[in-house]
Formats: structure tokens, C-alpha cells, sequence
């Protein structure tokens, strides 16, 4: 049981845009730096692959930062595609 201080509210999805990669990064970083800068903590479910890097960007000026993630055989490779970073290789970097 939690301590009856501590409050768990779902805030909702970050505004992603099917097409853009790059867009959605942008995003999804702003919308965990606004949950950090109101002093709260946050947990992330779901996201592809690639979700790790703007949360990480996100959390950059806060230590430790911990990571746990499922289904990850595939987040080691160098590069997958030609691309580097991408969608398959976030835990590497």
C-alpha cells in the first residue's frame, strides 16, 4: 500500500505523428520534461523501441535514471538499415 501522500495519475499520450520520427522524439521528450518540471516522477509504458532516447534526453539533468524494458534481442546492433541510431538500437547508445 502506498503511503496515502503519494498521488498516481495517468496523464495521457504523447502527441505522436505516425509519419515523423524525429517529430514524435520532440514530443514525446517535451511532454516527460513538463512532468518532471511540475516535481513529479514519471513511469513510461509502452512506445516503440525508440522511446528510450527521448526519454533519456528528457531525463538528462536528473541521476540515476533506470530503464527496464522488455523484448529488447534486437537493441544491441550497431546500426540497422544504414541508420544510426534508429528504431532497433537505442539501448546501445
Amino acid at each position: 500500500m502506498l503511503p496515502s501522500e503519494v498521488r498516481i495519475v495517468n496523464i495521457g499520450d504523447a502527441d505522436i505523428v505516425h509519419t515523423d520520427v524525429e517529430q514524435n522524439h520532440d514530443n514525446t521528450e517535451r511532454t516527460v520534461r513538463n512532468i518532471l518540471d511540475a516535481g513529479a516522477n514519471q513511469v513510461i509504458l509502452g512506445g516503440d523501441h525508440s522511446i528510450h532516447d527521448p526519454e533519456m534526453a528528457a531525463c538528462s539533468d536528473d541521476e540515476p535514471l533506470h530503464i527496464v524494458h522488455f523484448d529488447a534481442p534486437l537493441d544491441f546492433v550497431d546500426e540497422r538499415h544504414g541508420e544510426r541510431p534508429g528504431h532497433g538500437n537505442s539501448l546501445r547508445w
